[in-house]
């Protein structure tokens, strides 16, 4: 069950200037931004994929290193 405090205004919130969508913090507000913009600054120092999130590239990872752990089928 999620309380909402009703002294919490939207004035305290992030607004995005694009679609006027309301984000309880500035981090969510950014993320928000890169994903209607394009921006996709994280880049995989392994391949060519880039991210507009932090946590995306941080989950790619992940496929990297399982694929090294593999041990040689020949």
């Amino acid at each position: 069950m999620v309380i909402l405090d009703p002294t919490y205004s939207q004035n305290q919130r992030h607004q995005c200037e694009i679609c006027q969508k309301y984000f309880p913090r500035r981090l969510a507000l950014e993320n928000h931004l890169r994903t209607l913009t394009g921006d996709q600054p994280f880049a995989c120092p392994m391949c060519a994929k880039r991210f507009a999130v932090k946590g995306n590239l941080k989950r790619h990872m992940v496929t990297h290193y399982m694929d090294n752990s593999l041990p040689n089928s020949s």
